[in-house]
This record gives structure tokens, sequence and C-alpha cells, in this order.
């Protein structure tokens, strides 16, 4: 008798680990679920990051360019303004 209930005992644990393993196996494929969808989520958030980054280099650039033709302007109307002065302190 003692030997069957040990045999029971044993087959009542083997049934027990397999229960486990499977479970074990559920929970890794859906924490492999939940890893791709996070690597998903990084791979957008670093592609929209890199748009935003794009439309910032493209407004410095816009920048620049207002900023070179705002100095040239200036300078064209600073030498306009001395050129007048020149011709006005000549002329008396």
């Amino acid at each position: 008798m003692p030997t069957d209930t040990i045999e029971m005992r044993m087959a009542h644990l083997e049934g027990a680990y397999e229960q486990i393993d499977k479970r074990l196996g559920t929970v890794e494929e859906r924490l492999a679920l939940v890893e791709n969808k996070i690597d998903g989520l990084r791979r957008d958030i670093d592609q929209r990051f890199e748009r935003v980054d794009q439309r910032f280099e493209r407004i410095d650039q816009r920048f620049e360019r207002i900023d070179h033709s705002l100095r040239t302007q200036f300078y064209w109307l600073v030498g306009l303004m001395l050129s007048l002065l020149a011709v006005g302190i000549f002329r008396h």
C-alpha cells in the first residue's frame, strides 16, 4: 500500500509539473507578444522623433535664410543712406 501511495503522489506531481510547464509556456508566449509590441512602439516613437528633428532642421534653415536676407537688405539700406548722405554733404 505505501508503494501505491508513493506512485500516486509521484503521478500527481508529474501532472502538476506538466500543468506548470504548459502555463509557463503560455506566459512566455504572452511576454514575447508584449515585447514585440513594445519594440514596435519604440520604432514608431523613434521614427516620429526623426521626423520632428527633420522639421526642426528645415525650420532652422529657413531662419538662416531669413537672417541672411535681412542682413543683406540692412546693408543695402545702410549703404544707400550713406550714399545719399555723402551726396548731400558734397553738394553743399
